[in-house]
């Protein structure tokens, strides 16, 4: 955000669904645009929002996890690997052994093998608003909370194509030709607003928080991502456990335990298909 730009937010910031989030930040995805996006996005939480702010964003490098239970993900995972070379991302892949010896409480004896990306980590979500708006509020940006939108105004050119003209708040128009929509969960219903579809699903989540576990420290162990099964897991962390959608499989990948429901789960995030 800079000079001309204004954050709208519909109570108070962090309110939403930011102030629960995981904070986690994994660099290698499949689509190059995004392994650029959250190369930058690492620089900028990691060290150039603190040195242009002063604040910390909770920032802490413990290290991505990608583990491969088939010979076919391990390929994915090279290939993944290098995506990232093209882009800085430094990755390695690891045997099971090597996998053991970086993650001590993880059971390998069912691993092809793992990508190892040794820049990844986990912020603290509300911090790291809090210094982005400071950042953004010093390049002249706007920050008007309680302000919710009700509406999207749009118009037709001369070309017959439909442009915003301007954002209906509860204390009045903004006029304005151009909108990002940044309202996660509620991006969807903002979209309708100017006639859009937005293709994004949202689910319920919810919190499991243990006692301290001997082994498991906050940025002691990387996080970790299981592929099959269950989206992600985090290694010394508070972790959001998802609820299980109709026709999802009935087994977590937590903590670096894999457990059927029912038995002890320490925590987790995200359904997936196997």
């Amino acid at each position: 955000m800079s000079e001309g730009a204004v954050l709208l937010e519909r109570e108070r910031l962090t309110s939403g669904t930011t102030w629960h989030t995981a904070g986690l930040l994994w660099q290698l995805r499949p689509s190059d645009v995004e392994v650029e996006l959250l190369a930058h996005t690492r620089r900028v939480v990691s060290r150039e929002l603190e040195e242009e702010t002063g604040l910390h964003t909770g920032w802490i490098q413990n290290g991505g996890l990608f583990i491969a239970s088939n010979r076919q993900r391990l390929d994915e995972y090279k290939r993944l690997m290098s995506l990232g070379k093209a882009y800085g991302v430094e990755s390695h892949v690891l045997s099971p052994a090597e996998t053991k010896a970086l993650y001590p409480l993880m059971n390998v004896d069912d691993l092809y093998g793992t990508l190892y990306v040794p820049q990844d980590g986990t912020m603290d979500p509300a911090g790291t608003c809090t210094t982005l708006v400071r950042a953004a509020a010093a390049r002249g940006a706007q920050v008007i909370e309680n302000c919710p939108v009700t509406g999207i105004r749009v118009r037709t050119d001369d070309f017959g194509v439909r442009r915003v003209a301007a954002v209906e708040t509860q204390h009045g128009p903004i006029q304005t030709p151009c909108v990002v929509n940044c309202a996660g969960v509620w991006a969807s219903a903002v979209g309708r607003m100017a006639g859009v579809k937005v293709p994004l699903v949202a689910m319920h989540h919810a919190y499991v928080v243990t006692e301290r576990i001997e082994g498991i420290q906050v940025g002691g162990l990387p996080l970790a991502l299981r592929q099959a099964g269950v989206d992600r897991w985090a290694g010394g962390q508070v972790w959001d456990l998802a609820l299980k959608p109709s026709g999802a499989p009935s087994a977590l990948s937590l903590g670096g335990l894999v457990c059927e429901m029912g038995m002890v789960a320490l925590g987790g995030t995200g359904w997936c298909q196997s």
